[in-house]
């Protein structure tokens, strides 16, 4: 583990690896804790598995969702390790990830029902340590219009797509603001995070401009031809 400090004088920051040639290393859920603690920290290289034990600290709730759903899951965990899965049968039981903050894996929501995200509100952090794995996959939710993470610090992933929107409401492609918020609560400048339909911000963006310049063109010629139609009752 080598941490670098980094050269930037004002906001100094650190980067935290683990490199190890052996493909049986973990880490546990106290040593990512204790990496996430600090807003400083650049989180790289890490093993690829969780250590399998549970964190006990009595004061914060930590609790284990391999080989779980929802529906089993107990309330008031404060940290969860495995990949949370959310699926149509689970929506009646999303309000028990409202007091998570740490999901130690990664966050599937597919195939729902969902208009909103907001049982997500507390996370603040998601850390995917499986290769070609993404922090967050939103998919197939055909009626979710309405996606925040007010509190969301930090999504890493071994992959090039952190964070992924597809296939859900037409809203969410349509509002720049949707992708642009996610990108900011992370303060990022990664134009891959998150992407929406396979579009970044930018490109987002771009074509509501294009779509809002259109409207208005097609709103002056409606305009001009009421106009023309009624100096030509006049005359």
């Amino acid at each position: 583990m080598g941490p670098t400090p980094s050269q930037t004088a004002e906001h100094p920051r650190t980067s935290v690896e683990i490199n190890s040639n052996s493909a049986e290393l973990c880490i546990t859920e106290q040593e990512i804790s204790n990496f996430l603690s600090n807003e400083n920290n650049d989180i790289g290289t890490m093993p690829q598995f969780y250590c399998s034990a549970v964190n006990s600290n009595g004061t914060i709730k930590s609790c284990a969702f391999e080989n779980s759903t929802l529906a089993t899951l107990d309330t008031g965990c404060v940290k969860l390790k495995g990949n949370v899965l959310i699926s149509e049968k689970d929506e009646e039981h999303t309000y028990k990830l409202e007091s998570v903050k740490d999901i130690l894996g990664s966050l599937t929501i597919d195939g729902t029902n969902l208009t909103d995200i907001d049982f997500l509100d507390s996370l603040e952090n998601v850390v995917a340590l499986k290769e070609n794995q993404s922090a967050i996959l939103i998919q197939y939710n055909p009626n979710l219009s309405n996606v925040t993470f007010p509190n969301l610090k930090r999504a890493i992933a071994k992959s090039d797509q952190v964070i992924i929107f597809q296939n859900n409401s037409q809203e969410l492609l349509m509002d720049p603001s949707v992708c642009w918020n996610i990108r900011n609560v992370l303060n990022t400048s990664n134009a891959w995070i998150p992407t929406i339909d396979g579009q970044d911000c930018e490109q987002i963006e771009k074509d509501a401009i294009v779509r809002d310049n259109l409207e208005c063109s097609k709103n002056d010629f409606t305009t001009f031809l009421l106009f023309s139609s009624f100096l030509f009752l006049i005359i």
